[in-house]
């Protein structure tokens, strides 16, 4: 799987990542994982989804919570929780598609 990040993608912050507009384009990327962090009051908020590059559609995403003092567990759970999620629904989407191909285009195993 090929990634690249949102500045390879998107050189300009001024610009807003859209779901639907093809941000992995240029660097040649299937899925786009996109992200924002919020923090209210004591509580910091990480927000992540998992974008088809080629059609828009919204595949995965979870949010993730904790004290604004504790940045480390946050970035403990983000770490553990978007790799899980993503690598599960990427399977999932890729089967689908093969699946959509036809028979004839299936690997045998």
């Amino acid at each position: 799987m090929r990634t690249a990040t949102v500045s390879l993608v998107h050189p300009s912050r001024a610009q807003t990542l859209s779901p639907r507009q093809p941000v992995t384009q240029n660097a040649g990327s299937a899925y786009c994982l996109l992200g924002r962090l919020t923090q209210r009051d004591e509580r910091v908020r990480v927000i992540v989804g998992l974008v088809d590059a080629a059609t828009g559609q919204h595949i995965w995403g979870d949010s993730f919570e904790d004290p604004a003092n504790d940045p480390f567990g946050l970035q403990d759970r983000v770490g553990e929780g978007v790799p899980s999620g993503v690598v599960s629904n990427i399977t999932r989407t890729e089967l689908d598609r093969m699946l959509a191909a036809g028979e004839d285009s299936l690997w045998v195993f």
